[in-house]
């Protein structure tokens, strides 16, 4: 018999077999970050598609409340999705068993070509279809100061910056922060290290300080980080021109779906598997 069950935060012996999907390297830290996770927060890591007793399909949630536009909002990001080929005719389920929640904004920003077209039907937005890769310019002096996570900046920023600092230093993701006058800029990235490192930015507090001094804070991020260029989805630069860069086409583009209307800028990558598991899908 066919069910979908929530996950409770004990992994089950037979769920690291089923996710086969990802590489022998990276499968296990996947998998207790995304359960350690909900486990300190108190949400479910995902649901259970079964055949009885045995797990046969599994859909990665990870939850989070934020604050958008002073409204509180729960965030649900679809972390990944799979289902053993055989009983993938019952992959709707799961997605309904998430989706079928009110007052919560869902975002899936790593699907495949399957995950794609199941959201397509559940008549979901298109959150970002391209990226923005530029490369990093020599800057050699500027009076303000780019601070690291060394310099504990982190009680420098607002209540809301704080938790999203706090929620994410399990993950690998890098932090930095850009101060102006009376202003700041916190930037949350992640590496991606495929055939070379490339920044991969994931937040930005405030884009209109970001976008002034892009190419300055773009040097210190190649510099801090130690990557060759940076990647950034176009909504966060306000689908502004950069130069010294080119667009990015993504396979699959990134999907959200809300019933409450705010602009797609105002949804960041955090909170989700691009940095809490550092999963990147071209």
């Amino acid at each position: 018999m066919i069910s979908v069950e929530l996950a409770n935060n004990i992994i089950p012996q037979n769920l690291d077999k089923l996710l086969s999907f990802f590489s022998k390297n990276s499968e296990e830290s996947i998998i207790n970050n995304l359960f350690n996770y909900s486990n300190k927060y108190g949400y479910s890591p995902g649901c259970y598609l079964k055949n009885n007793n045995e797990i046969v399909g599994f859909l990665g949630t990870i939850y989070s409340k934020r604050e958008i536009n002073n409204n509180s909002l729960i965030f649900c990001n679809l972390s990944f999705l799979y289902v053993k080929k055989e009983y993938r005719i019952h992959s709707l389920k799961l997605i309904h068993k998430i989706l079928n929640q009110d007052e919560i904004v869902f975002t899936f920003l790593t699907p495949n070509e399957i995950s794609h077209k199941i959201i397509k039907y559940f008549k979901g937005s298109i959150l970002e279809d391209s990226m923005i890769v530029f490369f990093p310019l020599p800057f050699f002096k500027f009076k303000n100061k780019l601070m690291s996570i060394k310099d504990n900046f982190y009680l420098n920023l607002s209540k809301e910056d704080k938790k999203h600092f706090l929620a994410h230093s399990i993950s690998k993701s890098k932090h930095i922060l850009f101060r102006y006058k009376n202003s700041y800029c916190y930037i949350i990235s992640t590496i991606i290290k495929k055939h070379i490192p490339i920044t991969h930015v994931q937040y930005i507090s405030n884009k209109m300080l970001f976008y002034e001094f892009r190419y300055y804070i773009n040097w210190e991020l190649a510099k801090t980080n130690k990557t060759f260029f940076t990647i950034i989805d176009k909504r966060f630069l306000m689908n502004k021109k950069v130069r010294i860069s080119f667009l990015y086409k993504l396979k699959t583009p990134k999907f959200y779906k809300s019933n409450v209307k705010f602009k797609k800028m105002e949804i960041d990558n955090l909170y989700s598997d691009l940095v809490l598991l550092n999963y990147f899908m071209a």
